[in-house]
């Protein structure tokens, strides 16, 4: 019996010892972490990066005070810089992508390795796309298994496409275009993030003002000088959009002298790779802004689908360009058009309405009617 409880009694110190060292391991490990991690990136510093977002190259300057990132990253092959406003709570950084000043377009959330680079993912607000993201100190070794980026890759697209056959086809509509136009693959950032070339360039806000004023051929000689320029205004709006916009003011200057010059110039654009699904600050694309011309944009409408136009895109408050063809500005026929080429008549916005609420509260009761033929609920 007291053989029995001598040995209950060693096992027990055996296991409290065992479990002391454990502690003290833990312990060791949780001071090493946290040194390597003050290490990887002092509490108070300013860093620059090189890296990429999915297959293309940026440069990004992070902040840190305390908790808090501050920032901004650019698109090597763009110009425009984006800020990044975020935290750091222990190895794991969470930063807002921020464009003109308050529109958060996507979200990086990323680990901090011990070699003080950022491993994680890149996401985009409007439609979710993710991408892998990586950034290294300059000047730091790269990781290992670091894959190679390529700089000459092709964007990838909007998943949201008309239907699968649309979907298939549209790489081979932009291979033919670029075949057709003698045009080479070039890089750009993710589609539809607002991330080209800076309209603060003289060059790049010399060729949206000359869209603006409809000089076409000042345009066109500023683009093929400089084939990879495709510059935003403050707002976002691109050249593609600019020349897809009809005006409703009556005040203001013409644009263009006739739609046959608006279509030979939106042709020109698409031949230069334009991306044709790009949104702006409120989220518009260029096919939204042709579907607000009173049915005078039809023929850019019909241009914009054949090349591959996502009709169903949504804008911030969740609208379509259905939507904006059965508003103020709409006409039956462009509905007509965008119910033809696959537009969804029952898609909600962030309010609830569909395309027929709006076309009713318009008093479009023509575009109500198709609407209503094509099993449009309000």
């Amino acid at each position: 019996m007291n053989q029995a409880l001598h040995n209950r009694e060693l096992k027990r110190d055996a296991f409290l010892s065992c479990l002391k060292a454990t502690a003290a391991a833990v312990a060791s490990l949780g001071l090493a972490c946290g040194q390597a991690l003050a290490s990887a990136w002092p509490g108070s510093s300013v860093r620059v990066y090189t890296g990429s977002i999915g297959q293309y190259p940026i440069r990004m300057t992070l902040e840190r005070q305390g908790s808090r990132l501050t920032g901004s990253y650019r698109y090597v092959r763009a110009g425009v810089s984006l800020r990044l406003e975020g935290t750091l709570s222990g190895d794991r950084a969470r930063m807002q992508e921020v464009f003109a000043g308050r529109a958060r377009t996507a979200l990086i959330t990323a680990r901090l390795l011990d070699n003080g680079a950022l491993e994680g993912t890149w996401i985009k607000r409007i439609d979710g796309q993710a991408l892998p993201f990586y950034a290294r100190p300059i000047g730091s070794t790269v990781r290992p298994n670091e894959p190679a980026r390529r700089t000459d890759a092709s964007p990838p697209t909007s998943s949201a496409r008309r239907g699968d056959a649309r979907q298939s086809s549209r790489p081979a509509i932009k291979a033919h275009r670029q075949s057709v136009a003698g045009q080479p693959s070039r890089s750009r950032p993710p589609a539809g993030t607002v991330t080209h070339s800076p309209a603060s360039s003289d060059i790049g806000s010399r060729l949206l003002q000359d869209v603006r004023k409809g000089d076409t051929e000042t345009a066109r000689a500023i683009l093929d000088e400089h084939p990879q320029l495709d510059p935003r205004d403050s707002q976002g709006h691109t050249a593609l959009m600019l020349a897809c916009t009809f005006r409703n003011d009556a005040s203001e200057e013409t644009s263009f002298s006739s739609i046959e010059d608006r279509q030979d110039f939106v042709k020109f654009l698409l031949n230069h790779n334009a991306d044709i699904d790009a949104k702006d600050s409120r989220g518009y694309t260029a096919l939204m802004y042709a579907a607000a011309s009173w049915g005078a944009g039809n023929p850019i409408i019909r241009l914009l689908l054949d090349a591959g136009a996502n009709v169903n895109a949504r804008n911030l408050y969740r609208g379509t360009a259905l939507m904006v063809a059965t508003g103020k500005y709409g006409h039956v026929r462009t509905v007509q058009l965008l119910l033809d080429a696959g537009a969804n008549p029952n898609l909600r916005d962030k309010y609830g309405r569909t395309a027929l609420w709006y076309a009713r509260s318009h008093h479009a009761y023509d575009s109500a009617q198709e609407l209503e033929r094509a099993g449009g609920v309000e």
